[in-house]
């Protein structure tokens, strides 16, 4: 079966300078955690091979910040940067198709049919703002059960003067409209049909025998 081609199809719109300043948060808190947790760990390790006397606590607290502050950030903004070269919002007749990285990590794909779809937002925060950039909500409360977090399909860093909001709402409204005719005209047919079985059968015309015993003028 051949796939048909979507009526509208959205990526993010990857940002350097956006992706930066995620990359730096993440690896400020990153770089914490893994600091206390990966330094506790590493001196444990050590303590257990009986290496802890010839190396400091310090030391191992110290070379664990220096490689998190190296790496964290670094990973985060490729991590980020090939999840949302992967992410595709594919609008089709009745229904979206969607792949998307929660986390920039695990991939999500499916299916969001436009009957499920309660309401559409948009949002942007000061740094999208900045940029140039928003993100639209689609609120599907049926994706509850499919996911954590939020019900439904956020679609991130889309550039603000495509109006990319408009744009989905006509598709999802006309396509809402042509089924609702499609569904009138099936219930049209359905009751002409209906009416046709029920009416009763037009009655014949009965031809009287002719008369033999009528005389013939003269």
């Amino acid at each position: 079966m051949e796939k048909t081609q979507p009526i509208l199809s959205l990526r993010p719109q990857f940002d350097q300078a956006l992706t930066m300043v995620y990359a730096l948060a993440a690896g400020a808190v990153g770089t914490l955690l893994m600091t206390t947790v990966g330094g506790l760990f590493l001196y444990v390790l050590f303590m257990i091979l009986g290496l802890a006397r010839f190396i400091s606590p310090g030391y191992v607290f110290g070379l664990v910040l220096v490689c998190s502050i190296v790496a964290i950030p670094a990973l985060f903004f490729d991590a980020r940067k090939r999840s949302l070269q992967r992410t595709v919002f594919n609008f089709h007749p009745g229904h979206i198709e969607y792949q998307y990285f929660h986390w920039h990590l695990g991939r999500r794909r499916g299916r969001l049919n436009y009957d499920d779809i309660t309401d559409i937002s948009q949002r942007a925060s000061a740094i999208q703002e900045q940029r140039g950039l928003t993100t639209i909500y689609i609120y599907a409360p049926v994706m509850e059960t499919r996911q954590k977090g939020f019900p439904g399909l956020e679609i991130v860093d889309l550039p603000q003067p495509r109006d990319d909001l408009n744009r989905i709402m006509q598709v999802i409204d006309n396509d809402r409209a042509a089924a609702a005719q499609a569904l009138m005209q099936q219930q049209a047919a359905a009751i002409a049909a209906a009416a046709a079985v029920t009416a009763p059968p037009a009655a014949e015309t009965v031809t009287p025998p002719p008369d033999d015993n009528l005389s013939l003028p003269r």
